[in-house]
């Protein structure tokens, strides 16, 4: 019995039993070839961000993202010049290397400014 599907990329067409194909959401499934074109096409930063946001949901067990949390994001980038894999780093650091409770974040990341260095240092 034949599997069909339609790439979510190009649109067309394809039996999944016959051709290489990548899961992409629920029910939703694209060709392999188009799959990997579509995220080359992807600017490295965005990439970053959403790795950011998938570990921070992780990291305080959310499905979204508070406004504050994102306003932080924003900050951190435009005044500091953060990196946003140098704030997931900072994060992991603080969270998961030094062992520090995410209780005490006050459901944000404004511990980030003050050990965003020194993560930085030990990391290297």
């Amino acid at each position: 019995m034949a599997h069909y599907a339609i790439c979510k990329v190009c649109g067309l067409r394809f039996d999944r039993d016959k051709e290489p194909f990548v899961a992409v959401g629920a029910r939703r499934y694209a060709h392999k070839s188009c799959y990997e074109a579509a995220q080359a096409a992807i600017p490295q930063d965005e990439k970053d961000y959403n790795e950011l946001e998938k570990y921070i949901k992780k990291l305080f067990k959310i499905d979204t993202l508070n406004i504050k949390i994102r306003k932080q994001i924003k900050e951190y980038k435009e005044t500091y010049n953060y990196t946003y894999t140098g704030i997931q780093k900072t994060l992991y650091w603080w969270y998961e290397i030094k062992k520090n409770s995410i209780s005490q974040s006050n459901d944000g990341l404004g511990i980030v400014p003050y050990v965003y260095n020194d993560a930085c240092k030990i990391s290297k």
